[in-house]
């Protein structure tokens, strides 16, 4: 016997896992964007400050998507929400790994009259 309402909410469970799904797809593309704006700059030797700002696009376009992860692990019970966990913890690590670079590469100078 199922509970009144338990058809209707797993319908919209499912909608809403669909959604995600759907924006996760979408990211990714505009990850290989900015991933591939990253290696022309690069390849082009352009200014470190616009190196780091394409890096910092991508470390935004990796919190979000695993964000995305995160509700999927809430909404997708067991083995999968394991594996959505998982997969949003190595994109948090990508994304601070290039936060970290973009810093390297065009580091907050003091200016002069600071001094």
């Amino acid at each position: 016997m199922r509970f009144p309402g338990a058809e209707a909410a797993e319908l919209a469970r499912r909608e809403r896992v669909a959604g995600l799904r759907a924006r996760l797809v979408a990211l990714q593309n505009q990850r290989d964007a900015a991933r591939a704006a990253f290696r022309d700059l690069t390849d082009r030797r352009a200014a470190p400050a616009d190196r780091a700002e394409a890096l910092h696009r991508q470390a935004d376009l990796y919190d979000e998507t695993a964000g995305l992860c995160d509700q999927l692990s809430e909404l997708e019970p067991g083995e999968p929400a394991d594996v959505h966990s998982t997969r949003a913890e190595v994109i948090r690590a990508g994304a601070a790994s290039d936060g970290e670079y973009a810093g390297l590469l065009a580091p907050q100078h003091t200016p002069a009259s600071a001094l």
